[in-house]
């Protein structure tokens, strides 16, 4: 049986990319961060028309890059959800996190199945929710709150 693939990636290339494709309306960035081995921060903004609505920055404990990633995936989330963020765009710089949330990539890595799965059910929450992936040196503002703390 195959799995049901839950949204659509976007695949952005630059800054003007994002800006033009939520001119009006709600876009989130999200970003983990494991400066130091094994210690684990994130950061995230939620925005509507260009105005910061959220800014999330704070450390995670102790886990994997990628554990980061999620972490911050859903902090993201979380904030999104209480603020009715509805047809929110969700740009990360991590294609294996917004692959396999999406539904298009298995999870190899069986300590990161829940934080998939809890991203999957707050999905459910945001009706019209896209993912999109944009490179590294355009997500960085969550880059830059995952790693001030």
């Amino acid at each position: 049986m195959k799995k049901k693939r839950l949204k659509t990636i976007e695949f952005m290339r630059m800054s003007s990319d994002i800006v033009k494709s939520t001119k009006m309306g709600w876009v989130g960035f999200f970003d983990g961060a494991c400066p130091s081995p094994g210690y684990t921060s994130i950061g995230a903004l939620l925005q509507r028309d260009n105005l910061r609505i959220d800014t999330i920055s704070e450390r995670t404990g102790v886990g994997t890059s990628n554990e980061a990633e999620y972490r911050a995936l859903l902090a993201l989330l979380g904030s999104a959800i209480k603020h009715q963020a509805f047809n929110l765009l969700i740009c990360g710089d991590s294609m294996l996190v917004l692959m396999q949330v999406a539904g298009y990539w298995k999870i190899k890595a069986e300590h990161l199945r829940s934080y998939c799965n809890d991203a999957q059910r707050r999905l459910k929450e945001l009706p019209g929710a896209r993912l999109a992936w944009i490179p590294r040196e355009h997500n960085e503002l969550a880059d830059a709150l995952s790693r001030q703390v």
